[in-house]
């Protein structure tokens, strides 16, 4: 993993995993830099815990790792199950205080936001008035400044809405207005 045109060399393959205790680097995918030169990235660590797994990291630290880390307010309590690798699998903001990623749960998928779920598939959207639990995320991200959207898709109804923040800001349905 290397940082600006210096090439200075922050981590290697097969090199100690910084923040992973017992690990060593197998890969890297998914860098992410904030406006300070602060890097991150999804690696896979051998030798951690039990056998290969897959971190999100963030500027020496571990931000979550596969069958370790359980995110505040996962439903059913269990760790990740896997990071998942897309082009947004690990954001952070401009200033490096904020970090999301997307999580394979053993029940589903969830977006974790600075370590909880704020939304998580087989769940009832929170907030929502919905009755039905949520089939699929899709199009997750957080913006540089800290901002976050889902969309997703309920199930049966498949009834479709976008969340900024917690909060919902369109619905399928609903009536397409000036500043909307």
């Amino acid at each position: 993993c290397i940082r600006d045109s210096s090439w200075t060399i922050l981590e290697t393959d097969q090199g100690p995993a910084t923040g992973v205790p017992g690990g060593t680097w197998t890969f890297f995918s998914n860098p992410v830099m904030d406006a300070s030169g602060r890097v991150g990235f999804v690696g896979g660590v051998a030798g951690a815990n039990s056998g290969t797994n897959r971190v999100a990291w963030f500027d020496g630290q571990t931000v979550a790792e596969v069958g370790v880390t359980v995110p505040v307010g996962a439903a059913g309590g269990s760790p990740i199950v896997t990071i998942e690798g897309s082009s947004d699998a690990l954001s952070v903001t401009s200033d490096g205080q904020h970090t999301a990623y997307l999580a394979g749960m053993s029940s589903g998928f969830a977006w974790v936001v600075d370590g909880a779920v704020q939304v998580q598939s087989n769940e009832v959207l929170p907030g929502s008035g919905y009755t039905r639990e949520i089939f699929r995320l899709a199009g997750e991200r957080m913006e540089r400044n800290g901002d976050w959207f889902v969309a997703g898709v309920n199930k049966i109804d498949g009834h479709d809405w976008i969340v900024r923040n917690g909060t919902i800001i369109a619905e399928e349905f609903d009536p397409i207005v000036p500043g909307s």
